[in-house]
Formats: C-alpha cells, sequence, structure tokens
C-alpha cells in the first residue's frame, strides 16, 4: 500500500515561485493586483500551451520550469497579468499644470533646445501622445520635442505604433482637440503624423540593471500608475532610476494613489492640486532659499489661518494635523506655484477654503489628514458633490475602495451628470473585472459629452 501521505508533489508551492519570479523581474506585488488575478493569468497560459491533464499534479512545476528557460514564455504571461489601462488626458489636471509651466516657465529659459521627456509605462500609446499634444498646445514644434515611450508590454507597443483609438480611448471632452490632431479611419480615429513623430516606443523594463545606462536625462518624467504595482524593493530601485535619469530642474509627475509612495528625501511636490508633480528636493530648498517670494494670500491662507469648520473642535488651524517638518516642507514645494500664475476659474467650480487645505495636503501625502478635513467639511455641507468627490479619491488612495465608492455614487445623486465620479466608478468597476459595468458608465459618459458638446 503506497503511503501517500510521503508522496511529495513537485507542484506545490510552484504558483508560489511563480509569483515570486514575477517580482523578482518586473517588481510586481502580488497584493496590488490580487492572486486570483495571477491565477487566472498562469491558468490562461497553461490552456494555451495545452499544460492540463493528465499531468494536473505537476502542471504548475512544469510551467515554472518553462518560465526559467524560456523568456519568450516569460513575456507571454506578463501580458495576461498587467492591466493596460488607460486613456487619453487621463488625470487632465496635469496636463493642464503641463502645458502652462512650459509654456510660462520652460520656454523662456530655453529658445533653442528640445524638450526631452520619458513616458514609462506608455501602455497603448495614450499617455505620450497626450503630452505631445499638450506641448503642441503650449507653442512647442514638434521638431523640438523628444519623448521616449517605454512599456514592457509588445502588444501595447504595437497598438501604440499604429496610433489608432476607438471612442473607449477617448473619455476626456476635448473633442476639440481631437478633431485637430486626430482623422477618422474606419476602425476609429489615428492620430496625425506631426504628432506620432514626437514619440519614440520602445520594448524595455524600468528595472532592468542597464536601463539607465545608456539614456540621456529628461526634462520630465511621467511615471504614473506603475508604483503602486512594486513591492517597496522594487519601489525603492525604481525611484533611483528615475532620480538618476530625471535633470535637477526637471519635473516627475506620478498617480494619485502614489503620492505616499513617493520617496520624499528625493522628491517634494510642486504644490499644484492634483497634478502629483514634483521636483528633486535639493532644487526645490535652492530655489526657495535663492527666490525671493511674493506674497500668495492664498496660500498663506491655506496654511496659516484656523479652519472655521474645525475651531469649534479643536480650535486649532487645520494644518496642525500634520507636523511642522510637513508643513515646512509644502511652504517650501510652492516656489515654482508662485512662477506659474493660476488661471482664473469660475466661482462655482472653486472649493472654500477647507477643501483647497484638504487638497493641498493629498498632494504631499498628508492623506488621513485630508481625509479628515474632508468629512469635517461634510459634516456641515452635506449636499456638495464636489466635496464628496474630493473625498472619494483621497479614500481611495489609502486603500478604501468601497467608502471611496460611496462618496461618489454620493456625488451622482447630488448632480447625476458629475464627469470625475462617473469617470472614478466606471474605472473601478474595471478594476474589480465588472468590465459589462464599466462600459455601461462610460456610454453614459460619452452621452453626457456629446449633448454637452451642443
Amino acid at each position: 500500500m503506497t503511503n501517500s501521505a510521503n508522496t511529495i508533489n513537485p507542484d506545490r508551492g510552484a504558483r508560489l515561485k511563480i509569483k515570486q519570479l514575477l517580482g523578482k523581474r518586473i517588481g510586481l506585488n502580488p497584493d496590488s493586483i490580487g492572486d486570483k488575478a495571477i491565477a487566472r493569468a498562469i491558468d490562461q497560459r497553461l490552456h494555451l500551451l495545452g499544460i492540463e491533464n493528465p499531468h494536473k499534479d505537476t502542471r504548475y512545476y512544469q510551467y515554472y520550469q518553462l518560465l526559467l528557460t524560456s523568456a519568450t514564455e516569460f513575456e507571454a504571461l506578463v501580458e495576461c497579468v498587467i492591466i493596460p489601462e488607460t486613456y487619453f488626458f487621463r488625470g487632465r489636471q496635469s496636463f493642464t499644470f503641463l502645458e502652462r509651466y512650459v509654456r510660462q516657465e520652460w520656454l523662456p529659459k530655453h529658445s533653442h533646445r528640445s524638450l526631452r521627456v520619458l513616458s514609462v509605462p506608455c501602455s497603448t500609446g495614450e499617455e505620450p501622445y497626450s503630452i505631445a499634444i499638450t506641448l503642441a498646445k503650449a507653442g512647442l514644434s514638434p521638431e523640438r520635442v523628444q519623448i521616449e515611450a517605454i512599456d514592457i508590454s509588445r502588444q501595447s507597443l504595437v497598438k501604440a505604433e499604429r496610433a489608432i483609438y476607438t471612442d473607449y480611448s477617448f473619455r476626456q471632452q476635448f473633442l476639440t482637440d481631437r478633431q485637430a490632431y486626430f482623422h477618422q479611419v474606419p476602425e476609429g480615429y489615428q492620430l496625425c503624423n506631426s504628432m506620432r513623430r514626437c514619440v519614440k516606443f520602445e520594448h524595455s523594463n524600468l528595472l532592468d540593471p542597464w536601463f539607465a545606462l545608456e539614456r540621456q536625462p529628461y526634462d520630465l518624467i511621467f511615471c504614473r500608475n506603475l508604483l503602486i504595482y512594486f513591492h517597496a524593493a522594487a519601489r525603492t530601485k525604481a525611484t533611483q532610476v528615475l532620480d538618476q535619469l530625471l535633470i535637477d530642474q526637471g519635473l516627475l509627475f506620478v498617480g494619485y494613489a502614489e503620492t505616499t509612495q513617493i520617496d520624499h528625501r528625493k522628491f517634494v511636490s510642486v504644490g499644484h492640486s492634483l497634478t502629483f508633480a514634483y521636483q528633486k528636493a535639493q532644487r526645490a530648498k535652492k530655489a526657495s532659499a535663492t527666490s525671493p517670494r511674493p506674497a500668495h494670500k492664498n496660500r498663506d491662507r491655506l496654511l496659516d489661518a484656523p479652519s472655521p469648520i474645525l475651531k469649534s473642535k479643536t480650535a486649532q488651524p487645520a494644518t496642525n494635523l500634520a507636523n511642522k517638518t510637513k508643513k515646512e516642507q509644502l511652504v517650501k514645494s510652492t516656489a515654482l506655484d508662485d512662477r506659474i500664475a493660476e488661471p482664473k476659474s469660475d466661482p462655482n467650480d472653486q472649493a472654500d477654503n477647507l477643501l483647497q487645505t484638504a487638497r493641498s495636503l493629498a498632494d504631499v501625502g498628508q492623506l488621513a489628514a485630508a481625509a479628515e478635513l474632508c468629512q469635517a467639511y461634510l459634516s456641515q455641507n452635506p449636499i456638495c458633490a464636489h466635496a464628496y468627490v474630493l473625498y472619494g479619491e483621497i479614500l481611495q488612495a489609502i486603500g478604501k475602495d468601497e467608502q471611496a465608492e460611496e462618496c461618489w455614487q454620493k456625488a451622482l445623486y447630488l448632480q447625476p451628470d458629475y464627469y470625475e465620479a462617473l469617470v472614478h466608478l466606471a474605472l473601478l468597476k474595471e478594476q474589480r473585472g465588472d468590465r459589462l459595468g464599466a462600459a455601461v458608465i462610460f456610454q453614459r459618459i460619452c452621452v453626457n459629452v456629446r449633448f454637452g458638446s451642443e
């Protein structure tokens, strides 16, 4: 009689080793996408390769051995694991700030030099092409734009090179830009050649040891929604590479959920709400020390004035929720803010002082303090859709997706066509695998955009 209890199953632990291999090579933190997503990716490859019965007990072990010896198969697994979620002008505040920065700050100082930009990961091309369009609108000729777009997905890069997109990639209200820079083709909309020539695509991995060796430094780096998928060691290494590749006067753009993951010893926020743009810490200190700053009434009020709502509870300034060092960092990081004129905004779109303070705190990673301010504001202003959207963004950034979803649903109850709330809910559904639910919301967004443009 065979003692099955003593039989060694070579498949035991093989799936764990595959996850460890993904972590070692592409920096993936399994918790960022969930074990089920990784398991589905592995099973998909096993099915396509025919590694199923009668070797079910050892199929994961066989596949792990294949991954160790076949770079092609590892790339195929990566294609199944990654999430190529992007669209044109995603996080539009970043592009609004970029256009203003280039026109008012960069161009006057560089009348002839080309602007170098790194977009990593570039996915299917919407981000680097959005950068190219933004730079053109800022007054920079295509001949002076050098955008290097990097991704580990060859499939995504093929789509990016074609530069043909459907309505799914246009989720922002920029129909005028689409008419100016795209022409209609049977498959959708193709970007014009002048913008396509600004971008050079490349298959590479930010974590490869040689990634930074033969690259010249960049004026701008867009590395958005990548660090959130990395484990701690990979984030540290990636931050070192970004620091090495960014010129001292350059700007780094990250995703809104990455403000707590950026190394604040190396980078500090430029202080513009929802742009999530950073400059090198040493550069920010130098600018603050050498450039006399004009009085900025709004910022002084936001940083130093007692909050009218919190006063009844704590009798403390709103920024006492953060420590003095963080407050000084926020003041120093706004040196660039003083040199770039803010456009006048519609009074209906302006948040009151407390919400602006919450935004400022969120931008520099003080999410708990920002959430507390939003709660305090909503306790006395429970019908403000804008506050619910901001609160939802902060909650999602700290990993509370369900509470964030409730906030965005409340915003839509108050304002059914609230664009940001619709987009957030659609992306959340897509992240959960509910593509049908996401598609329904995106269709609703497109209807709103069409009627709003008429």
